[in-house]
């Protein structure tokens, strides 16, 4: 009995993980406290990537970007601070 017990809590935790992965909070303060997507595009051009996009999303600012090899990924980036928090290769 046991045993049906830990199977299923495993089976919810790996299924609830992609929707964990997929909200994501960067910040709870309000938009008049981030950077500006400007300043934003331009640390991140100075660190040598090519912007493809940036957006703002409701708590983060979410990129796609190139970098001098060449590779695209995608990254989340905090907001308030401008550092990434988590980067995904395409």
């Amino acid at each position: 009995m046991r045993i049906k017990h830990i199977v299923i809590a495993i089976s919810l935790i790996t299924l609830s993980t992609p929707l964990l992965a997929r909200t994501f909070n960067c910040t709870n303060l309000d938009k008049a406290h981030w950077i500006p997507a400007g300043e934003m595009q331009n640390k991140l051009a100075q660190q040598g990537y090519q912007i493809i996009s940036l957006n703002p999303d409701n708590t983060c600012y979410k990129a796609v970007l190139k970098a001098r090899n060449g590779q695209k990924f995608e990254g989340v980036y905090d907001p308030v601070e401008g550092h990434p928090l988590r980067r995904q290769n395409m």
